[in-house]
């Protein structure tokens, strides 16, 4: 599965899936550019996920909605509701490890 893009209009939408990761990134960062190609491989490796990702710089009300102050910030999510988030790019192991957290916890 691809991942989906959200904006302020459709992002409840968009997290009402039963394992949804939020990737809130921004214009202009070079940690959420270095982190778009592990969260896209993701997607196409776990097509079970629901990823998806929002920039922060054009739909700040959902930014605001969440306390968003860095940039990349990941949401985890179950059943629309969020479970934990993390802040900063880190790794792809670090990535799998939160994604076993959100999955089997």
């Amino acid at each position: 599965m691809a991942v989906l893009d959200a904006n302020d209009t459709n992002f409840d939408e968009r997290i009402a899936g039963e394992y949804t990761v939020v990737d809130f990134y921004g214009d202009y960062c070079g940690a959420c550019e270095a982190f778009a190609p592990i969260f896209e491989e993701t997607a196409a490796d776990m097509p079970f996920l629901n990823l998806v990702h929002i920039n922060v710089s054009h739909n700040q009300e959902t930014g605001r909605r969440f306390g968003i102050e860095f940039i990349p910030t990941l949401y985890y999510f179950r059943n629309g509701e969020p479970v934990f988030h993390t802040t900063g790019a880190g790794s792809k192991a670090e990535f799998q490890k939160n994604l076993a957290k959100l999955l089997y916890a």
